[in-house]
């Protein structure tokens, strides 16, 4: 397998949200790039992952969040950042939502789940029709201010955004363009929520925030599509996805909240691979010959890793992992793969 390059058509299929998607296409628009065929719609998959020859330009965003941070996800000031690490709470918290007899969770009826992710600070579910797409953000209340700021610099010069309602609550609405909106609530319990619609003009969106509700965990579930991974299906899921992977001695999966079996599927598989990187990295700096060739074997065997097999038609994940083996059988340390992986 040679080393992908990074045309037009694999940044439409980077794994990525879609500020970081839309980062790196325009970056690309002003690089030279072999290209094919016209851009795609990019993949909602959350992992940012550095594809062959773009390795560089993925790691140097990376080193600026800033710059990471663009329309999509503003900049989160340090004091915010500690807050979340200590464990020190926001006064916006204090709030108790009144949704909590049915649930926190949100669901848009009638409308299918084609993505979603979770972390401890972030939920995110793309909601599809058609061409249509609703996201629906649900953040940590501590990062309101941080966002709404950044949605009043949508429009020249920055503006308070036209009065909406969301799931109850007061909420700002912007245009990004005649059919691409999004509107933001303020903060509810632990979280503020955001609500972006695509594919559809400015009425079509506001009567659709008007629909979605919200529900408790179980009816969340019972709402995703069959192949998705359910909490009671997630242990046996990881352990089907690790058949046939050989792991270090000590390897724990990893714990993670994600229910859409790609990015199930990249957290297990990147794990596994992120630790015989680390391995081969500590055995080629010791000296350690044998070691680095046993490690640098595990990933020549990647390629026929089931997990990263069934991914491959989806997203540039697998891809990524098999650049990174197929340098490792070179003798080099991948730069940056740990930050290209996305590693626990």
């Amino acid at each position: 397998m040679t080393n992908p390059k990074l045309t037009d058509e694999a940044v439409g299929r980077l794994p990525l949200s879609r500020a970081r998607a839309e980062l790196l296409e325009d970056i690309m628009a002003t690089t030279p790039v072999e290209s094919s065929s016209p851009v795609r719609r990019p993949r909602r998959r959350g992992t940012l992952i550095a594809v062959g020859t773009a390795a560089a330009t993925v790691a140097a965003l990376f080193a600026v969040p800033a710059l990471l941070d663009s329309a999509d996800e503003p900049a989160k000031d340090s004091s915010s950042v500690a807050g979340q690490q200590t464990g020190e709470k926001s006064d916006t918290t204090a709030e108790q939502s009144p949704a909590a007899a049915t649930g926190d969770r949100i669901v848009l009826p009638g409308w299918s789940v084609g993505y979603t992710s979770e972390t401890d600070a972030e939920r995110e579910t793309e909601f599809v029709k058609g061409a249509q797409s609703v996201s629906v953000h649900q953040r940590a209340a501590k990062y309101y201010a941080d966002y709404l700021e950044d949605r009043r610099h949508i429009t020249t010069p920055p503006t308070d955004g036209e009065p909406v309602s969301v799931l109850g609550k007061d909420a700002q609405l912007w245009a990004y363009s005649a059919d691409d909106h999004t509107a933001m609530a303020e903060v509810e319990g632990p979280w503020h929520v955001e609500v972006r619609g695509s594919g559809m003009d400015k009425a079509a969106f506001v009567a659709l925030l008007e629909q979605l509700a919200y529900v408790t965990d179980g009816e969340f579930e019972a709402a995703l599509p069959p192949e998705f991974v359910t909490r009671g299906e997630q242990a046996a899921a990881i352990s089907e996805m690790l058949a046939g992977v050989t792991v270090p001695e000590g390897f724990t999966a990893p714990k993670t909240q994600e229910k859409d079996p790609y990015q199930l599927g990249a957290k297990v598989a990147g794990a596994a691979a992120c630790a015989w990187l680390d391995i081969f990295a500590e055995a080629k700096s010791d000296g350690d010959r044998a070691r680095a060739d046993h490690a640098a074997a595990v990933l020549g065997e990647s390629f026929t890793w089931q997990v990263l097999t069934d991914m491959n038609a989806e997203g540039d994940y697998p891809e990524v992992v098999w650049d990174y083996a197929e340098r490792v059988q070179r003798g080099e340390v991948p730069e940056g793969y740990r930050q290209g992986l996305g590693c626990p």
